[in-house]
């Protein structure tokens, strides 16, 4: 009978081992991709495209592989290892995703309220089954009371005095990208269609330059070329950025994480609003949990404070917005 026991109990160890053997053959897996992951900000897509693929999904295999590292550090310590040590190498990337600053306030003579929101057309086509999601969207830029408001996929009305908070400036016809502002209009011009727009602004006795981008969607059917548009997309406008003579301002929904070769040419010395002043999980998008496309955006002599990402679900984003101070 104890030998009976015994073997029954020998099979169910082997049973266990040969279990967690492919638990660990998951795991390794993940960890690769992971790893690949972090190379994705360097990899141009239009060269080799499949890293950007493990860039977009960044904040999934991270979270995967930290539920792996508790279970291993219960279950089987020796496959804990590989878990820390290339979480440990990506710990950096981290503070993209996670804000942890506190919401200080920073006030200067020229300090801005930014917001900057995809408004997916206000609901033309009716993704959201609700009433009155245009009027809904109105509503909360008025309350947020901006003092420069850029808008991704926006659609043009019979009347377009509706921001009650900001001056009204001439729109860029047939535009799916505006700003909107409180401050003189200096200077407005098209980068590239639909994909990127400027205004200078004049703020007391400064000039801030204002970008509105919206980069290709990524189509599960055409990820390859989402990836490679946006690619050809930011070189252009990053051309465009550094010949600006002012202080800059990037606002926009980049359709790609910061671990992407989008990000990281697009923002190459820029701050990165939510980096320096947000608090929390900074995902943006209102369907897809972890997954953070918008940004803003800030060159050298402007400091952010107050970065919020509103809670709102009146469209597939959610509006961001913060304060900024030109120094």
């Amino acid at each position: 009978m104890k030998k009976k026991f015994y073997l029954t109990q020998v099979k169910e160890i082997n049973k266990m081992k040969y279990i967690f053997k492919f638990l660990y053959l998951i795991n390794s897996l993940l960890l690769f991709t992971l790893l690949l992951s972090y190379l994705s900000p360097m990899t141009d897509p239009v060269k080799f495209w499949p890293i950007a693929f493990t860039g977009l999904i960044y904040p999934f295999l991270f979270f995967i592989n930290i539920i792996f590292l508790i279970f291993w550090f219960f279950s089987w310590k020796k496959y804990v290892w590989a878990n820390i040590i290339i979480l440990l190498i990506g710990s950096s990337f981290i503070e993209k995703f996670i804000g942890i600053n506190e919401l200080k306030n920073i006030t200067t003579n020229n300090t801005a309220k930014v917001l900057s929101y995809n408004v997916r057309l206000f609901n033309k086509n009716e993704n959201i089954k609700e009433k009155g999601i245009k009027a809904k969207i109105i509503d909360l830029i008025n309350k947020e009371n901006p003092d420069i408001l850029c808008i991704q996929e926006f659609e043009e009305f019979e009347k377009n005095l509706y921001f009650d908070s900001l001056n009204y400036h001439p729109l860029i016809k047939n535009s799916r990208l505006q700003i909107f502002s409180k401050y003189a209009e200096i200077k407005s011009e098209i980068v590239k269609d639909n994909i990127c727009i400027y205004k200078d602004l004049k703020i007391g006795d400064d000039t801030l330059r204002v970008y509105n981008i919206h980069l290709h969607s990524n189509w599960a059917n055409k990820i390859k070329l989402s990836f490679q548009n946006r690619s050809k997309e930011v070189k252009i406008i990053k051309n465009n950025i550094q010949t600006s003579p002012y202080k800059t301002l990037i606002c926009g929904d980049l359709n790609d994480t910061p671990m992407s070769y989008t990000y990281k040419t697009i923002s190459s010395k820029f701050n990165d609003a939510f980096v320096f002043s947000g608090k929390g999980i900074g995902d943006t998008h209102s369907s897809i949990p972890l997954l953070r496309i918008d940004y803003i955006f800030t060159s050298k002599g402007i400091s952010t404070s107050k970065y919020i990402k509103h809670n709102e679900k009146y469209s597939d984003h959610h509006p961001i917005s913060c304060e900024i101070s030109l120094e």
